[in-house]
């Protein structure tokens, strides 16, 4: 994910979108809408990266590695102190396969209203949802947004999955 924040922050924007896409297919997003699986998945994908660039993580060699999910038939691991939680993909291999769950999907967005006045950790590329969330978002280019005029765009305050973004324009 700090590769998709460097990306954007250089004006790649595809480039971050297409790292963004493999973060996504870290997900569960089985039980939501076909249609809107991909947005669903950018915005609960910018909500981890902001949570755990605040959250304290165990270190690495405390998380479960695969033999430590064979040893101890792990299907499932939360995040301690926290409710983000991975598990087994369906249809994978025992010890493999693993994603966060679909009610961490669900519940990112709160998740990350509960910790987003929290400072970032050291080293952390922070901020990325707000640079996101405050541009065009995943569904309309970059390009289409830049050749509208200012009088169809406008900063709402109300976010639908995170995107704050209104265009309003008569076709």
């Amino acid at each position: 994910m700090n590769k998709a924040v460097s990306a954007f922050k250089n004006g790649h924007r595809n480039e971050a979108r297409a790292i963004l896409g493999r973060a996504e297919r870290c997900l569960n997003l089985e039980q939501q809408p076909p249609a809107i699986r991909n947005v669903l998945g950018f915005y609960a994908a910018l909500y981890l990266k902001e949570i755990l660039d605040r959250s304290d993580i165990p270190p690495f060699e405390e998380i479960p590695d695969a033999k430590a999910v064979e040893a101890q038939k792990l299907s499932s691991w939360t995040i301690p102190y926290t409710e983000i939680t991975i598990a087994v993909a369906k249809d994978a291999p025992a010890g493999s396969g693993f994603l966060f769950t679909a009610e961490t999907v669900e519940k990112s967005e709160q998740f990350f209203d509960k910790v987003k006045s929290l400072p970032y950790k050291p080293g952390a590329q922070g901020a990325f949802y707000e640079r996101l969330s405050s541009s065009a978002g995943p569904i309309v280019s970059k390009e289409l947004m830049d050749r509208m005029p200012r009088l169809v765009k406008r900063k709402s305050s109300d976010r639908l999955r995170g995107n704050g973004w209104d265009c309003y324009c008569t076709l």
